[in-house]
């Protein structure tokens, strides 16, 4: 057999059974190399649950989407808002549909508002925690020499 053919083998990687058909060949193929990219220097931070815990929190904030829902509605109902004062102004009194819109327009404001001051809270807080890891004493962990020697540079 040639040096570049393989023996074919049963599924368990035993040579197959002899049952009277000649076995398969199949060519032999070199496994490849893989080259990888690494960091020369690298800064990991080392965090504890609750910052973890306080970090995951931040990103599920919905405060800003409640706000703009709110300014969005809040913008719809605002017509209602002014008819309201210009039925005030001209004949005293209001009417029902307009007295209820100029209400969800208060609502929505408000709503707006508080959501507004909740999220730049959160995004604050957000901020001056990973300002406050990032701030930390650095360290420095030599590289081993194996994992050293055995990148190769292309």
């Amino acid at each position: 057999m040639p040096s570049d053919v393989g023996v074919a083998v049963d599924n368990h990687g035993g040579p197959a059974a002899d049952n009277g058909v000649p076995p398969q060949s199949f060519p032999i193929v070199a496994t490849p190399d893989f080259l990888v990219t690494y960091d020369t220097e690298r800064t990991e931070h080392i965090i504890s649950d609750e910052q973890l815990m306080q970090l995951s929190r931040g990103g599920s904030d919905v405060s800003l989407e409640i706000c703009l829902a709110s300014v969005g509605i809040g913008l719809g109902f605002a017509q209602n808002l002014y008819a309201g004062y210009i039925a005030v102004q001209s004949a005293g009194r209001v009417g029902t549909w307009d007295a209820f819109g100029a209400l969800v327009c208060v609502a929505a404001a408000t709503a707006a508002v508080f959501s507004g001051i909740s999220h730049r809270a959160v995004r604050g807080e957000m901020k001056r925690l990973i300002h406050k890891i990032k701030g930390r004493k650095l360290g420095r962990i030599p590289a081993s020499a194996d994992r050293s020697s055995s990148a190769r540079s292309v």
